[in-house]
């Protein structure tokens, strides 16, 4: 049976408000089950490639990436610095 391709969800520009007061949130990474790690640096690699998420050096707002499986795919959810 042939698999029809993901949907691509197109980026497009938010704006995050935040008061002026918030202090930044960095919350250490958590460890990937290694059952997931291939499956899950693949996802970020296509979502790198399709300009979806960036590599970014250091930032003061930081969330551990949260592979979520289903069937189809491997989904992740990152959280990131604006």
């Amino acid at each position: 049976m042939m698999q029809s391709p993901r949907p691509v969800l197109r980026p497009s520009a938010i704006k995050l408000s935040v008061p002026a007061d918030a202090k930044p949130i960095f919350v250490k990474a958590h460890l990937v089950p290694y059952a997931l790690r291939e499956k899950t640096e693949q996802e970020l690699e296509r979502l790198q490639g399709l300009g979806v998420i960036v590599p970014v050096e250091s930032s003061e707002w930081v969330a551990p990436v949260v592979p979520v499986v289903n069937q189809m795919a491997v989904f992740i959810f990152v959280v990131t610095s604006v």
